[in-house]
């Protein structure tokens, strides 16, 4: 298949590449060209499985010149896993200086923000002194995502020197709370052992651990500890008092996808003493039949009445959507994120009201749909069951698993679940856990 006009100037470049220095050990001149030329015709016939293989042979190579020329490749792939996924496995096998100093150097350099994003969390998994420079540098990335891969990364480690930089973009972004503050308040948060408001709080307590030594004065027991208050709503120091909160749960970021399930079991309804009466009316074959009137105590109705609530209490910079669930998989928007104007409240909570309660639970759908809303940094998940495609035929939480490690390697995209009584709270602690997430009873 001849390259199509849009590859073409890109063969040209990959060309010029190809012959501007002799490949090093690892893979001869001729199997570089041939790769080479291999994967631009894979890129013209818009195979990535097969880019992911030339790009992991490519790696072999061992050069700086082979990491620039998966870089331009990358840029040309669409944020295609496959590809990225047989990159990422290649360059992790490199060893050669020239080769590791181009990688760090490609962190912030490559055009493609998944290709900047891939490269810093490579270098994120070896933690040597240049890559955590190159990590710090990435915490100023143009791209929200690509920073919040940085600051998780460098927040894991422990990195007390990229402390001062990010507690700064944090007081930089406290009055939009654009992203990735979030990402900073509640990394920092867990790092600290200390739940704040915004930057000059962070600022001031990381002043009071360094008179004390730094991060050595906030021990294991201490993160624990504010673990398991976090998962309890409880806090762990500064106060919230304008937070707005979903059943309790307090919302930590301001790019969101409301995930509601509608599968017949939300139907059930919930008495105020906390027990269960049961489906109200006939639920038959997985529950295709439409809803009766809904009681308030309707786990349907508990969960609309809620997320209007939510909607209409969240500040006007909030971006969000709202995906709800059940046999099928809807959309408010199709276009994405949306900022909360009242226009946009007011639409919300029209389509919030028309939610109906049938079917089944199609968990697993719902959460790729989530996971492809461009700009989204969290997502809230209310579900009442397991999921499941109808009588007998449950979805296996490892596939939901691997399906959302795959999708969200490099998006980073927290999970926070929240379930009702009779929901499968293992899948939900494990699918939160997974994302960095928390998991919350709704009773």
């Amino acid at each position: 298949m001849k390259p199509s006009q849009a590859i073409r100037p890109l063969l040209v470049g990959l060309s010029l590449l190809t012959f501007a220095s002799p490949a090093l050990a690892g893979i001869g001149k001729k199997e570089f060209k041939r790769l080479t030329k291999e994967a631009v015709q894979n890129l013209s016939s818009k195979n990535f499985s097969g880019i992911g293989e030339n790009l992991q042979a490519l790696a072999k190579d061992d050069s700086s010149k082979s990491v620039k020329l998966i870089a331009k490749i990358l840029s040309k792939c669409e944020g295609a896993g496959e590809a990225f996924h047989g990159a990422q496995t290649g360059l992790m096998d490199q060893t050669n200086k020239g080769a590791l100093k181009e990688q760090r150097k490609q962190a912030s350099a490559a055009k493609d923000w998944q290709a900047r994003a891939m490269f810093l969390e490579i270098c994120g998994s070896r933690g040597s002194k240049d890559d955590i420079a190159a990590l710090t540098k990435g915490i100023k990335d143009k791209n929200a995502i690509v920073a919040t891969n940085a600051i998780r990364k460098l927040c894991s480690l422990k990195v007390e020197s990229a402390i001062e930089p990010m507690i700064s973009l944090m007081e930089k972004l406290d009055t939009s709370r654009e992203p990735p503050w979030s990402e900073l308040k509640y990394s920092l948060g867990r790092l600290f052992a200390k739940k704040l408001n915004g930057g000059p709080d962070y600022r001031s307590w990381w002043l009071n651990l360094k008179s004390k030594g730094g991060l050595k004065a906030v021990s294991d027991s201490d993160r624990s500890k504010y673990r398991e208050e976090q998962s309890k709503d409880a806090g762990a120091g500064g106060k919230m008092e304008t937070a707005v909160k979903i059943f309790g749960s307090e919302i930590e970021c301001s790019r969101i996808v409301f995930v509601l399930d509608v599968s017949g079991s939300m139907k059930t309804i919930d008495p105020s003493d906390g027990a269960v009466t049961g489906p109200v009316g006939s639920v038959p074959k997985g529950g295709n039949s439409k809803a009766p009137k809904e009681d308030p105590r309707m786990r349907i109705a508990r969960a609309k009445a809620e997320l209007k609530r939510v909607v209409k209490a969240l500040p006007a910079n909030t971006q969000i959507n709202i995906i709800a669930y059940s046999t099928s998989v809807r959309i408010w928007k199709a276009k994405g994120l949306v900022k909360l104007s009242s226009k946009n409240k007011t639409d919300a909570a029209a389509f919030i009201d028309k939610l109906e309660a049938y079917g089944v639970t199609m968990t697993d759908e719902a959460l790729s749909q989530s996971l492809k809303v461009g700009g989204c940094r969290c997502v809230y998940l209310l579900s009442d069951g397991k999921p499941s495609r109808g009588a007998g035929d449950d979805i296996d939480p490892k596939d939901i698993y691997a399906q959302v490690d795959r999708e969200n390697k490099l998006l980073k995209i927290r999970i926070f679940t929240l379930g009702f009584q009779g929901a499968d709270t293992s899948f939900m602690r494990e699918l939160a856990k997974r994302t960095g997430g928390r998991y919350s009873n709704i009773k």
